[in-house]
């Protein structure tokens, strides 16, 4: 199809206006032929043409110069119900119609395919932001995932090795320590691929949220249980008395509270606790994870900042935490914690309903 061509819906609509918009004005002005100059009626003979123009382009546009040419000699011009032009003026007018409507048309036309094409423009241009987004998160993703699985992956294979050394005769705790590593890394690294299938559900939108009442309090015993043992001393739970449920689907908040914690583990001293609070504020609980790390630097996470470009972060983790609580409707902020470190916090809404 042409690019001046509109569908066949616009051309018909167009055809439409083109034949009856002459003949309504025709019938409006005959009653006054003897009062309004033709020429008068003639230029009012532009309005459907260029209507027309614009609704069923320049095929509709020649139709409605067309007709109202006709309407206007046969109707407007002496003698009238014939063809025949009586006198000069006359001929001025019907030339001047013509002449008028098709630039009138012309005009039309061509504003309409420029906006059109300021139109695709501005979409070229969208999807160009949206692919270099995508671009730099893939990129981001695929940085922070080697990272992930590269580490442990390393540190396995170099106790396996150690152990597999010929000739090397390792005492029961230096086995032990071995055979730790091999352990605590593989843990790791299941983890980090239960983190790297979590984002590709995010990412191709097969994440659901099932929302039930659930106690904030389960939910943090559970994140807690899921990281390491060694670790749990480390973390500190202070939530207000009288707490009430929040509203949430418990995997995927379990999961936030996991990463935000695990996050501010790694990046804690080891003598420094990770405070986790959750206060109410009006219908909605304030959920916070408080470490007295390095704080948010611009380099502690690529992927979190392409997620979320006025932000840095720390971890693929933190990526899955902003993804499901968005899934919430909320928003996962982050901000320096006075004296030192980084404090993440989002909100769930808080309901009156039992808990399971």
């Amino acid at each position: 199809m042409p690019a001046w061509a509109p569908g066949q819906k616009r051309l018909v609509a167009g055809l439409v206006l083109a034949l009856t918009g002459p003949v309504l004005i025709a019938v409006m002005f005959l009653p006054l032929r003897d009062v309004v100059a033709g020429s008068t009626v003639g230029m009012v003979m532009l309005v459907p043409t260029a209507i027309a123009a614009a609704v069923g382009g320049p095929v509709a546009a020649v139709a409605a110069v067309t007709a109202g040419s006709l309407l206007h000699n046969a109707l407007f011009a002496a003698p009238y119900l014939t063809l025949r032009i009586g006198g000069p003026e006359d001929v001025l007018s019907l030339v001047a119609h013509v002449l008028v409507g098709g630039v009138v048309s012309a005009i039309v036309v061509r504003e309409q395919h420029a906006a059109r094409a300021a139109t695709r423009r501005q979409g070229a241009e969208a999807r160009l932001v949206v692919l270099e987004q995508v671009d730099r998160t893939r990129a981001a993703l695929l940085a922070a995932v080697s990272h992930d699985l590269r580490t442990p992956l390393a540190a396995i294979a170099a106790a396996a090795s150690e152990l597999q050394a010929a000739g090397v005769d390792f005492s029961d705790e230096q086995r032990a320590l071995l055979v730790d590593t091999v352990a605590e890394r593989a843990e790791t690294l299941e983890r980090r691929v239960g983190q790297l299938l979590a984002a590709s559900r995010l990412e191709a939108g097969a994440v659901t949220v099932t929302r039930e009442a659930v106690d904030l309090q389960e939910l943090l015993d559970e994140a807690v249980a899921g990281i390491a043992a060694d670790a749990d001393a480390r973390i500190r739970a202070h939530l207000s008395d009288g707490l009430p449920p929040v509203l949430a689907d418990p995997v995927l908040i379990v999961t936030v509270l996991g990463n935000l914690i695990d996050n501010a583990l790694r990046y804690s001293p080891d003598d420094r606790a990770v405070v986790v609070t959750g206060e109410l504020a009006g219908d909605v609980v304030v959920v916070a994870v408080i470490d007295e790390g390095p704080g948010v630097t611009a380099d502690t996470d690529r992927l979190y900042s392409a997620l979320q470009p006025q932000a840095a972060g720390a971890g693929l983790g933190l990526a899955i935490a902003q993804g499901f609580v968005r899934l919430h409707g909320g928003t996962l902020e982050h901000h320096q914690t006075p004296g030192g470190g980084a404090t993440f916090e989002f909100t769930l809404p808080a309901t009156t309903e039992p808990t399971a």
